[in-house]
């Protein structure tokens, strides 16, 4: 799976149909793989509205696809997935009729979303990337840097 097990951010833009301009976009997602699949747990971010909880499931099933599912800002969402080769594909769908379509692709120095979502008449897409944050290791915050001054 391209996403590895970390911490992700990421940075783009939502696009309401017949809208020529895109909102900011942004998500804090940390990914923890298990036995069984992987656990995405985070935030989303539209515009300068309210962060809204994200989670998600990914477990591989009987047929060789993977089996998601996903719960944002009280949305849930279920489906399959091809993760196994690149671009990552996966649909899902919500009882009250929601179509979500999400691809995962390599990008210099990030991992590429893209997506649409149908809600009833309405169509959203979004491009974001998504980049692995790093951090100090313990102890030892900022440890490896090294500063060259004259003197």
């Amino acid at each position: 799976m391209l996403l590895s097990d970390g911490d992700w951010r990421g940075r783009g833009s939502l696009v309401a149909e017949g809208q020529s301009l895109g909102v900011a976009l942004a998500a804090d997602l940390r990914v923890v793989s298990d036995d069984d699949g992987a656990t995405l747990t985070g935030d989303l971010c539209i515009g300068e509205g309210d962060r809204l909880a994200l989670s998600g499931r990914i477990a591989a099933d009987e047929q060789g696809l993977y089996e998601v599912q996903f719960t944002y800002g009280g949305a849930s969402l279920s489906g399959h997935g091809k993760l196994d080769s690149v671009p990552h594909l996966v649909s899902a769908t919500s009882s009250d009729g929601h179509l979500l379509s999400v691809t995962l692709f390599r990008a210099e120095n990030a991992i590429g979303c893209r997506g649409f979502l149908h809600r009833g008449s309405m169509m959203l897409t979004w491009e974001m990337a998504l980049t692995a944050q790093r951090s100090a290791p313990a102890g030892r915050p900022g440890g490896n840097v090294v500063t060259l001054r004259r003197r």
